[in-house]
């Protein structure tokens, strides 16, 4: 702009998104012996546990929930969200899902963007090339120079790539951990059982949709 010049004020466009309380939980139960003979550790490790299978079914259904029964919308159900024709899982394969993104100048925060894959591909990218004798596509959970992640239970044969700091996680509660010694059910307590609990309510919204790019039908 000229020197003196006036700044042209910018026109900027607000979307709403609407979210409701999802829980996600898990319970075990433990006798009142294992309690006693063990060590807080131990129980610190029971709970613990539960709270780690708590995180790992949330960040599947971040992926692939229905957004109905409970479960947040996921990145692959989300609307605009961008997809790239399967085929191989090779060096092209990763270059286009990383050019679907940055098409749409999506990519935020490039600290926060990566790959995440099922098993299966992950083996196949460990295995192949990005061109002769010049090392393998994923060296070390490293693609491309993005973070890459291996996560099992989310749709066969896919490969994701998208700016993560884009998903917003809206929590309406705390992690909650808790320990019943009695339980609902009079046998409980009758055996000396207790049950152990971890509730988490919370939701997901895609800030950019754009920023995240799939491509499925690996093989």
């Amino acid at each position: 702009m000229a020197e003196g010049a006036a700044i042209t004020e910018s026109s900027l466009d607000f979307l709403t998104a609407s979210s409701t309380p999802k829980t996600v939980g898990a319970f075990c139960k433990v006798s009142r012996q294992v309690l006693l003979q063990s060590s807080p550790v131990a129980q610190n490790f029971l709970l613990r546990a539960l709270a780690e299978a708590v995180a790992a079914e949330l960040s599947r259904k971040l992926l692939v929930g229905s957004g109905a029964d409970g479960q947040p919308l996921g990145i692959f159900s989300y609307p605009a969200v961008g997809t790239v024709s399967g085929g191989s899982p090779n060096y092209q394969a990763v270059l286009d899902l990383i050019e679907e993104v940055e098409t749409d100048s999506a990519i935020v925060n490039s600290a926060s963007a990566g790959f995440v894959m099922t098993p299966d591909v992950a083996r196949l990218l460990r295995s192949r090339e990005t061109a002769s004798g010049s090392g393998m596509v994923m060296t070390a959970n490293d693609v491309s120079g993005y973070r890459a992640i291996v996560m099992a239970g989310s749709f066969p044969n896919t490969l994701t790539f998208g700016d993560w700091s884009q998903l917003a996680l809206l929590e309406y509660s705390i992690l909650e951990v808790a320990a019943d010694p009695y339980g609902i059910a009079s046998e409980n307590f009758r055996s000396g059982t207790v049950g152990l609990r971890v509730l988490w309510t919370i939701d997901s919204i895609l800030l950019h949709p754009q920023s995240f790019a799939i491509t499925g039908g690996l093989n």
